[in-house]
C-alpha cells in the first residue's frame, strides 16, 4: 500500500493541504494519547504548585484548566518522539512533500477541544518564504468532526498572515471559501 498517492500529491499541490486516514497503527496513537494525558495532568500539577509555564500553555477559558499546548514533546519522550517521527508513514510523507533526505525534527502537542472548552475553529498555514522546505503535519488522536473541533483549512494560506476573525464572520455569514474537513 502506497501511503501517498499521486492524487494526494496533486490535492496537496493544489490546495495546500491534504488528509491522509489511519497512517499511523493503533498501538502508537494509543502511547500518544497516553503521553498527552500525562503532559495534560503534568501541566495541571505544575500550575497547582504555582511554577511558570515555559513549555506548556494551560487555558482557563472553559473555568477548567485544558491544555492547549505543549511544545518540545523530545525532550518529554525522546523514545516514544523518535518512534513517531521514523514510521514508514512520516517518513514517506516527509520525502514526498519536502524532498529527498528531509528529517522530522520538532514534534508539538496543541489541543482541541469542542465547546466551551478552548476553541480553535481555523487553521492557517505557516508563513515562510519557501526558500526551504516545511511541513507540519496534524495527527489526530481522537475523531474530529464539524460538530466537535474540526478544523476549517484555509488552502494557500501560507504566503500571507491573513486575518482569521474577519474570515470567520464572512464564512459565517455566507459559507464562503472554506473546506472542513475532519
Amino acid at each position: 500500500m502506497t501511503i501517498v498517492s499521486k492524487s494526494k500529491l496533486d490535492f496537496y499541490k493544489n490546495n495546500g493541504f491534504v488528509l491522509f486516514e489511519q497512517p499511523l497503527p493503533d498501538t502508537l496513537l494509543e502511547k500518544l494519547k497516553q503521553l498527552s494525558n500525562a503532559l495534560e495532568n503534568k501541566a495541571k500539577q505544575a500550575q497547582q504548585d504555582g511554577k511558570v509555564a515555559t513549555q506548556y500553555h494551560l487555558s482557563n477559558e472553559s473555568g477548567e484548566p485544558k491544555l492547549f499546548r505543549y511544545n518540545d514533546l523530545l525532550f518529554e519522550a525522546p523514545e516514544l518522539i523518535i518512534e513517531l517521527l521514523a514510521t514508514p508513514a512520516m517518513l514517506a510523507i516527509s520525502e514526498h512533500l519536502c524532498g529527498a533526505g528531509c528529517v522530522p525534527l520538532q514534534c508539538d502537542l496543541v489541543c482541541k477541544y469542542p465547546h466551551p472548552h478552548p476553541h480553535i475553529a481555523w487553521h492557517q498555514d505557516a508563513p515562510h518564504s519557501r526558500h526551504f522546505a516545511y511541513l507540519n503535519v496534524g495527527i489526530y488522536l481522537d475523531d474530529a468532526n464539524i460538530d466537535d473541533g474540526c478544523l476549517r483549512y484555509l488552502p494557500d494560506s501560507q504566503h500571507q498572515i491573513l486575518d482569521i476573525y474577519s474570515l470567520e464572520r464572512i464564512w459565517l455569514e455566507y459559507s464562503w471559501g472554506c473546506t472542513a474537513t475532519s
